[in-house]
C-alpha cells in the first residue's frame, strides 16, 4: 500500500519542485491586521483571483443567486471552523469580509448570473419558490426530499472545499500548482453535469406526472466517489504533512455545530417522518377518489358502477 512518503514523491515525478514540503511558515493571512494600503493591496494575490474565479464558475452551475450567497458565507464559516488544524485559512476580519464576501465572492456571483442569463441557460429554483406568495411555502421547507437533496449538497460542497485545502499540505502541492488548478476545472466541469442531474430530480420529485421517472445518476455518483476520495487522502497522508497543526477546537466552532447540525436532522426527521411530506404530496396530488360525480344533461350522475 501506498504511504505518505510514496504519496509526495509521486509528484516529483511530474514536476520536480512539487515533492518540496509546506513548511509551518507557510504565508498566512492574519500576520499584520493592521488596516493600511499596503496590508490591503499585498492581500489581492492570486487568492484573490482565485476566489473571483470560483465564484463566477459556480453561479454558472447553481444558476440560483439565494444558495450562492448562502455558500459564499459557509465557507468563510468554515475557514474559521477548521483554521485551528490549518493556519492558512487565518485571516483578519477585514479580509473575510471585504476581500473574500464583498469584493470576489459577491461580484464573481453577480457577474456569473449576468453571464448565464447572457447565454439563455436556463435559470434553476432550488428552493422551490416560484408560484410561492410567501417563505413558509417555499418547497425546501415544505418537502424533505428537497430539503435532505439541498443539505446532501452542501455537504458535498464543503467537504470539497476542506479537503481541497487540506490535500494541498498532505501531499505537498503549492496552490499554483498544475494538480491544483487542474483539479479545480475538472471539478467544475463534472459538477456542473451533477448539479444539473440533482436539480432535475429534485423538481421530478415535484411533478405528480414526472415523479416515478428514472434519473441516471452516474455524474451524482462519480462525485460522490471523487469527495470521499479525497477525504481518504487527507486523513491516510496527514503524517508530517506540514503546515497542520494540532491545536485544539475552539469552544466556540464546538458550540456553533452543536445548535446547528441537530437542528438540521431534526428538520428534516420532522419532515419526513413526523409530518410524512411524501404522504402530503400523494394525498393532493396522486389520490383518485373512489366514487366521481359527473353533470350529464343538466343532472349529477354517480359514476360508481354498483349504484344503479
Amino acid at each position: 500500500m501506498m504511504n505518505h512518503y510514496d504519496a509526495r514523491k509521486m509528484w516529483g515525478f511530474v514536476k520536480s519542485r512539487l515533492d518540496k514540503p509546506v513548511t509551518k511558515e507557510y504565508h498566512t493571512y492574519d500576520d499584520d491586521c493592521t488596516i493600511n494600503w499596503y496590508n490591503i493591496i499585498d492581500n489581492m494575490d492570486h487568492y484573490f483571483l482565485a476566489h473571483f474565479t470560483n465564484w463566477f464558475l459556480a453561479a454558472v452551475i447553481l444558476r440560483y443567486s439565494y444558495l450562492l450567497h448562502f455558500w459564499s458565507l459557509l465557507d468563510e464559516i468554515l475557514e474559521l471552523s477548521a483554521q485551528h488544524r490549518l493556519p492558512h485559512f487565518r485571516e483578519c476580519w477585514w479580509d473575510h469580509v471585504f476581500h473574500d464576501f464583498l469584493l470576489t465572492n459577491t461580484p464573481g456571483i453577480i457577474l456569473g448570473l449576468k453571464f448565464v442569463k447572457f447565454l439563455g441557460l436556463k435559470e434553476y429554483d432550488w428552493l422551490g419558490r416560484k408560484g410561492k406568495s410567501s417563505i413558509r411555502e417555499w418547497r425546501v421547507f415544505n418537502c424533505y426530499y428537497r430539503f435532505g437533496g439541498i443539505i446532501q449538497m452542501y455537504f458535498i460542497i464543503s467537504a470539497n472545499f476542506l479537503t481541497g485545502f487540506f490535500m494541498i499540505n498532505v501531499l505537498w502541492l503549492p496552490p499554483l500548482s498544475i494538480p491544483t488548478v487542474t483539479r479545480m476545472y475538472i471539478w467544475f466541469l463534472l459538477g456542473n453535469i451533477s448539479f444539473k442531474e440533482r436539480y432535475n430530480v429534485l423538481e421530478n420529485k415535484d411533478d405528480p406526472k414526472r415523479r416515478n421517472e428514472y434519473n441516471d445518476p452516474s455524474n451524482r455518483w462519480v462525485t460522490y466517489g471523487i469527495v470521499i476520495l479525497k477525504i481518504a487522502i487527507s486523513l491516510k497522508f496527514v503524517r508530517d504533512a506540514g503546515n497542520l497543526t494540532e491545536d485544539p477546537m475552539p469552544m466556540y466552532v464546538i458550540i456553533f455545530w452543536s445548535i446547528v447540525l441537530p437542528l438540521l436532522a431534526g428538520y428534516y426527521i420532522y419532515l419526513r417522518w413526523i409530518r410524512n411530506t411524501d404522504k402530503e404530496f400523494k394525498e393532493q396530488h396522486l389520490a383518485t377518489p373512489s366514487k366521481k360525480s359527473v353533470k350529464k344533461n343538466g343532472f349529477r350522475m354517480s359514476t360508481d358502477k354498483k349504484r344503479r
